[in-house]
């Protein structure tokens, strides 16, 4: 991977989480697509961060937490 390609590529993943978020223009979104799909590493580098990220929210998102009970209202 060239120098330049590697910058890039660090740009890109430094603003990923606004991204994700939708908080960038719209040319910007399409830019990064555009770089992703031709970009071998930053392909790997996003499976292996959703092979990370995805069973963790998964677990986060389908724990069952003991309830609390409920306390009367004061009155």
């Amino acid at each position: 991977m060239s120098d330049q390609r590697r910058a890039v590529c660090c740009d890109l993943f430094a603003n990923l989480s606004a991204y994700l978020d939708g908080r960038v223009e719209r040319v910007t979104c399409r830019q990064v697509r555009a770089h992703i799909e031709t970009c071998p590493s930053c392909v790997a580098f996003l499976r292996g961060l959703r092979g990370a990220v995805a069973p963790r929210l998964r677990a986060i998102f389908t724990r069952e937490y003991p309830r609390r009970p409920v306390m009367p209202a004061a009155n």
